[in-house]
């Protein structure tokens, strides 16, 4: 429904003389897809930022649970994911991404012949760096929890074409939650006009703001 959905918005953009050629999204293949099939065969995909960091620290914490290693804990998960994002926020460069999303690992291990010295603090200083933000201070140990690390961000380095130029869909999730605040999911307000209001009204306060309120209530007074 959803990937329906997003095809039938496409096409009613058009309409309005809006043609969309690229689409910040998630991993959600469908809706691509379907895209690509009843809209823009050229249409293209933006990785959204926040799914792709939030879908290596589910990767991270599914090792952690398979595999029950003691040193990759919320500490060592959040460095490595600060790391990810370190990475994609300050490179506009495919190769030179793909290079530090492949070297973290090693640098996480107290490996640094990969790093480049703008990010790395052990090539600024190598005499007084320690890896404060690891556990106990000190570097990762471990071949097998080594190659698992390198695999994940292996992985990523592949698809550093995408990582270069992200985008946000924190808009459209910040306008989600307001509509849940405002038509619960879990109360039937769609067999009458409350849902219309009630997403009106959420759409009124993305739109102006908390304002929102006390406006509409000195419309509705005036009228009276």
């Amino acid at each position: 429904m959803e990937s329906d959905m997003a095809v039938e918005m496409l096409h009613d953009l058009e309409t309005r003389n809006f043609h969309v050629k690229q689409l910040i999204m998630d991993n959600d293949s469908t809706t691509f897809a379907k895209a690509k099939a009843s809209f823009d065969p050229n249409i293209k995909k933006i990785s959204d930022f926040n799914h792709t960091k939030k879908n290596l620290i589910s990767k991270l914490y599914d090792i952690k649970k398979q595999k029950k290693y003691p040193l990759l804990g919320p500490k060592t998960i959040q460095h490595l994911s600060k790391c990810f994002a370190y990475a994609v926020k300050s490179n506009s460069d495919t190769t030179t991404l793909q290079k530090n999303l492949e070297c973290i690992p090693s640098h996480v291990f107290g490996n640094h012949n990969s790093c480049q010295s703008q990010w790395c603090r052990y090539l600024q200083d190598p005499e007084n760096y320690r890896p404060v933000n690891l556990p106990y201070g000190k570097y990762l140990s471990g071949m097998d929890l080594f190659n698992d690390l390198q695999h994940i961000f292996t992985d990523l380095a592949k698809s550093a074409s995408q990582l270069t130029n992200m985008g946000s869909t924190q808009s459209n999730e910040n306008f989600n939650r307001i509509v849940a605040c405002k038509n619960p999911k879990n109360f039937f307000y769609s067999g009458s006009e409350s849902t219309a209001f009630r997403v009106a009204a959420a759409v009124a306060h993305k739109n102006i703001g908390h304002s929102t309120v006390g406006k509409a209530s000195q419309i509705i007074n005036s009228k009276m």
